[in-house]
């Protein structure tokens, strides 16, 4: 896995355990949940966070 697909799987994985996708979400709610997540990732500067430092966050280890 390079580094761009393990960054992406991180923030994903942190995303989830925060700000999950609730199964039986309509598609509107949905397309709203993603947009406030893609807000969240950028505010918090995960995707421009160097990756080590990426993966102690998601490890729970700041």
């Amino acid at each position: 896995m390079n580094e761009f697909e393990e960054r992406g799987k991180l923030i994903e994985q942190m995303l989830d355990k925060i700000y999950p996708f609730h199964p039986k979400m309509p598609e509107n709610i949905r397309e709203g949940v993603e947009t406030d997540r893609q807000i969240l990732v950028m505010r918090a500067g995960w995707n421009t966070m160097p990756i080590e430092e990426l993966r102690r966050v998601a490890a729970g280890r700041h």
